[in-house]
């Protein structure tokens, strides 16, 4: 379970950085300056990568379940790799 965890975090951290930056292209920069939505290829399929994982996280808990082990909350143990991650380093002022 811990590498289905790790995983999810490192898918969501991979999205959350591509829509920090800019569009991945002209044509995603054009749409953005409009106000238009636009949503990367590169973004849609690493979301696609996420669900794909959560499901395969969730059945782990199901079959966990089954066993008779307690369930374990995933989202709570994403958040706990998140927040063991350092802040970035800040650049000094000049």
């Amino acid at each position: 379970m811990e590498k289905r965890v790790a995983e999810i975090n490192a898918l969501q951290e991979a999205i959350d950085k591509d829509k920090a930056g800019p569009a991945p292209s002209v044509l995603g920069m054009i749409k953005n300056w409009m106000g238009e939505p636009y949503t990367a290829e590169s973004l849609k399929k690493k979301q696609e990568q996420l669900e794909r994982a959560r499901r395969r996280a969730d059945a782990v808990n199901d079959l966990r379940a089954s066993a008779g082990c307690a369930r374990i909350d995933i989202d709570e143990e994403v958040r706990k790799i998140a927040a063991k991650k350092p802040a970035p380093a800040s650049h000094p002022q000049n």
